[in-house]
C-alpha cells in the first residue's frame, strides 16, 4: 500500500516544478500517482511496453521523451525496484536533463548520490580503510551488528504463536496478523502501535495484549546474538574518532535494543536512530535526519539490505558498504536448494542454527577444524531431530519408560531429559541409561538349539572368538579364532557337544542380568521402549528372548539384511537402508558412554566392563563434542514448538554438508581417529574412505 506521505511529498514536489511528467510503471502505484495527479501525467513508460496505454494515456518509449518535450519522470515503482530503474534511465535522462524522480526516495541527483563500495578480497581490511577516509559512520543493526538464531525474522512470531497458545491464548496463523497489523495503513507505528492494531483485530484484552508483548520480547532476546567481527568494526571507528550513529528501521523499543546492545558489548556509539522513534525510516527521510544532526564531509554506512541500507542510503549521500547477511551467505551455497523445501518452524530453526553457527562471520566462512566443531555443526541438528521424535513417540503410547541402550545410548539420554524439562513434560516415561551391548544380550539369550543359531547367523565369521571369550569355548585341536572371518560350520559339530556348558553359563549371565534390571526399577511384564543408535535389532531381539519381552524400538537408524525382520517390533526415525547410515561409526564414537562397553554381569548384576581401550585425549575429545551437542540441543528445545512437525531430510541434508565444497576437509578431522568393536572385534575409522 502507498504511503500517504509519500504522495505528500510528490505533491509538493509538482507544485515546485510545472513541467509534463511521464511516468514510470504499469502498476497499482503508477495508477495511485495518475489517480491523485491526473492533470500532470503526459504518458506512462515502462521496460517491457512501449505502445498501447494505461489509464487512458499513451505508453511511450524513453526516446520520445525530447520529442515530447517531458522534463520530468516519476518512478512509480516499490522501493527494491527504484534503483533498478534508475540505473536503467539515467544515463538518457542526464543527457536531456530530464529529472528523475523516486516516489519513495524522492529526487534522484546523481551529484549528490553516494557511491557503492566493495570490495572482492581482504573485505576486513577495506572495510577498515574506508572507515578511515569517512567522517560519520553508521551502521544497521538487525543482520549487521546483530542477528537471530532464526531463518527468516518472522519465525519469532511463530514461536510467540506457540508461546501464547500453552498461556491459553490461541491465535491460529499468528504470523499472518502479526506482520499485517505492523505494515497496517500507518508506517512507524512502533511495538506498542503494533500490538494496539493486534488488540482491535483478535478483540484482545488489555492484559493478553501485554502478554503478547511481553513474550514477543522474551523471544526475541532469545534469539539474537552479536555477529562475529562486526564488534571490532564498531570499536575501531569509534576508537579513531569517528561519529558513530546506529541507524535501523525496527519497531521494537528503544529501550530494548539498547539493552541488548549493551548485553554484548556493541556500545561504542554516539547516538541511536530507530524507525519508531523519530517517525521516518530508511526509504524515506531518516538518512536525511541524520545529516541535519550530525554535520560532516563524508558518510558511510555499513549494513545489510540491498535496498534501504545501500539503495536509500545512497540517494541521501551516504557512500554505503554491504554486508551480507548469515542468510544470504547461506543462500549461495549448496545449502540453496532445501530452503524451498523447508515447511514448518523446527526445521526452519535447524536451519538458522546452522546459518548462524556458519555463516555468522561476514568476513569469513567459519572453518570446521575441531571434532567439537564437526559434531555441532554438522551432528547436532540431525540428533535434535531424533531425540523430537522420540519424544513424540513416547508422549503417544503408554511405555514406562525408555531405555537408552549402552553405550550410544549415552548421549540421547541426557538429550531426551534436558527436551523433557525445557518443555515440562513431568508425565512423559522417563529415561534410563541401559546397560545392554550386543556381547552381554547375546551371552544371555543363549538357552537352547534354536537360541544357538541365532547367534551363528549374527556372528558370521566372529562365532569362534565370541564363544571363546564368553563360554571359555576351545576347539579340538586347540587352534585360536582369527581376527576375521572363521566359517563356524567348521566348529560347529564341537559347538553343539559343548552347548549344555554353554546353556548353563547363559543362564547364569541371565539371572545376573535380571538382578541387574531389578535394580534399575525394571519389571518383566512392563512395556517399555528401546532408544538406539543404528541397529539391526540384535540387542532388542536378544533382550525380549530373556530378560525383557515387551520391549519396542525407537531407534535412530536401521540397517536392513535377511534376518532384520526377526528382530522384534520397532519403528525407525530415519528410513530404513540395507546399509549404515552416513557417518555411522562418527555418531558411535561421539555418543558414546565416557565408560567402556558392558561386557558381562556378574551374580549380584553388577555390570562387568571392558577394558578402556580410548585415550585420555579420545575420551576428553568426545566430552567437549557431546557439550556441542547439547548446547545446541538446549537453544533449540527452548525455542521449538514440540507439537509441531520435523522433517529427517533436513538433518541429514546439513549433515551431508561436510562433504560439500563450500565446508571441503571438513571430515580430516578424524583422520586419526577410530574405534573398537567389542563384538566383532577389530578397529574402524571413525570417517571411511567413501564418507569423507
Amino acid at each position: 500500500m502507498l504511503q500517504e506521505d509519500a504522495l505528500e511529498q510528490l505533491n509538493s514536489f509538482l507544485t515546485n516544478s510545472a513541467d509534463k511528467i511521464a511516468v514510470y510503471g504499469l502498476k497499482l502505484n503508477a495508477q495511485a500517482v495518475y489517480w491523485n495527479f491526473p492533470e500532470r501525467i503526459f504518458c506512462f513508460l515502462d521496460r517491457d511496453l512501449h505502445s498501447g496505454s494505461f489509464c487512458g494515456l499513451p505508453i511511450i518509449q524513453l526516446e520520445d521523451l525530447p520529442r515530447y518535450d517531458i522534463h520530468v519522470v516519476v518512478i512509480a515503482s516499490s522501493l527494491p525496484a527504484e534503483p533498478y530503474i534508475y540505473k536503467r534511465i539515467h544515463d538518457f535522462c542526464e543527457e536531456h536533463g530530464i529529472v528523475i524522480y523516486g516516489l519513495h526516495s524522492g529526487r534522484l541527483e546523481s551529484r549528490v548520490m553516494g557511491k557503492e563500495l566493495s570490495a572482492k578480497e581482504n573485505e576486513k581490511a577495506a572495510l577498515y580503510e574506508a572507515i578511515a577516509t569517512h567522517d560519520v559512520i553508521s551502521f544497521d543493526i538487525f543482520d549487521t551488528l546483530l542477528m537471530r538464531r532464526v531463518l527468516y525474522p518472522t519465525d519469532v512470531f511463530d514461536i510467540v504463536e506457540y508461546r501464547l497458545r500453552k498461556q491459553g491464548i490461541d491465535v491460529p496463523c499468528f504470523k499472518n496478523y502479526r506482520v499485517q497489523a505492523e505494515q497496517g495503513d500507518r508506517a512507524h507505528k512502533g511495538f506498542a502501535g503494533i500490538y494496539q492494531a493486534l488488540r482491535e483485530m483478535l478483540g484482545w484484552t488489555d492484559s493478553q495484549a501485554e502478554i503478547a508483548m511481553h513474550e514477543e520480547m522474551v523471544v526475541e532476546s532469545q534469539v539474537l546474538l552479536p555477529r562475529p567481527g562486526m564488534a571490532d568494526m564498531l570499536s575501531h571507528a569509534h576508537d579513531i574518532g569517528k561519529k558513530v550513529l546506529l541507524v535501523s528501521d525496527m519497531y521494537l523499543p528503544t529501550e530494548f535494543l539498547q539493552k541488548m546492545l549493551t548485553e554484548y558489548g556493541l556500545t561504542c556509539y554516539d547516538e541511536l536512530y530507530v524507525s519508531a522513534d523519530r517517525g521516518t525510516g530508511k526509504g524515506e527521510q531518516l538518512f536525511e535526519l541524520v545529516k541535519a544532526e550530525h554535520p560532516g564531509v563524508s558518510y558511510l554506512h555499513i549494513g545489510d539490505n540491498a535496498t534501504v541500507d545501500g539503495w536509500s542510503a545512497r540517494v541521501h549521500g551516504f557512500d554505503t558498504w554491504l554486508i551480507p547477511s548469515a542468510l544470504q551467505m547461506f543462500s549461495m551455497t549448496e545449502i540453496g536448494p532445501i530452503l524451498s523445501l523447508v515447511r514448518n518452524l523446527n526445521d526452519r530453526l535447524l536451519l538458522g542454527f546452522f546459518a548462524v553457527q556458519t555463516y555468522g562471520n561476514p568476513f569469513k566462512l567459519t572453518q570446521i577444524a575441531t571434532v567439537p566443531q564437526f559434531a555441532r555443526s554438522f551432528m547436532a541438528p540431525l540428533a535434535t531431530q531424533y531425540v523430537f521424535w522420540l519424544l513424540q513417540k513416547t508422549r503417544k503410547q503408554c511405555f514406562e519408560a525408555v531405555l537408552f541402550a549402552a553405550r550410544d545410548g549415552w548421549l540421547f539420554r541426557r538429550l531426551y531429559q534436558e527436551a523433557i524439562e525445557a518443555w515440562g513434560l513431568k508425565n512423559n516415561p522417563h529415561g534410563i541409561y541401559f546397560y545392554g551391548s550386543r556381547k552381554l544380550c547375546i551371552s544371555a539369550v543363549l538357552q537352547d538349539d534354536k537360541s544357538l543359531e541365532w547367534m551363528k547367523g549374527i556372528l558370521t565369521g566372529q562365532t569362534h572368538r565370541f564363544l571363546r571369550e564368553v563360554f571359555d569355548f576351545v576347539a579340538q585341536d586347540g587352534h585360536e579364532p582369527p581376527p576375521w572371518g572363521e566359517n563356524p560350520d567348521l566348529i560347529w559339530e564341537e559347538v553343539l557337544n559343548q552347548k549344555e556348558s554353554i546353556f548353563a553359563k547363559s543362564d547364569t549371565i541371565r539371572q545376573g542380568y535380571e538382578c541387574y534390571i531389578a535394580k534399575q526399577g525394571l519389571h518383566y511384564d512392563e512395556n517399555y521402549a528401546f532408544a538406539d543408535l543404528c541397529s539391526q535389532g540384535t540387542t532388542q531381539c536378544a533382550l525380549t528372548h530373556s530378560v525383557l519381552p515387551n520391549l519396542y524400538g525407537l531407534i535412530f537408524a536401521r540397517y536392513m539384511s535377511g534376518r532384520s525382520v526377526t528382530m522384534g517390533r520397532m519403528e525407525t526415525f530415519l528410513p530404513q537402508a540395507d546399509w549404515h547410515m552416513l557417518a555411522n561409526n562418527v555418531f558411535e564414537f561421539i555418543f558414546s558412554s565416557p565408560e567402556p562397553s558392558s561386557a558381562s554381569v556378574d551374580a549380584d548384576g553388577n555390570i562387568i566392563f571392558e577394558e578402556e581401550d580410548r585415550s585420555e585425549y579420545e575420551l576428553e575429545l568426545i566430552k567437549n563434542s557431546q557439550e556441542e551437542i547439547v548446547d545446541f540441543c538446549r537453544e533449540f528445545f527452548l525455542l521449538c514448538d514440540p507439537d509441531g512437525d520435523i522433517n529427517p531430510a533436513v538433518g541429514q541434508f546439513l549433515l551431508s554438508m561436510y562433504q560439500k565444497k563450500t565446508f571441503a576437509g571438513a571430515g580430516k578431522v578424524f583422520d586419526n581417529l577410530d574405534m573398537h568393536d567389542n563384538l566383532m572385534g577389530g578397529r574402524v575409522d571413525c570417517l571411511l574412505n567413501n564418507e569423507k
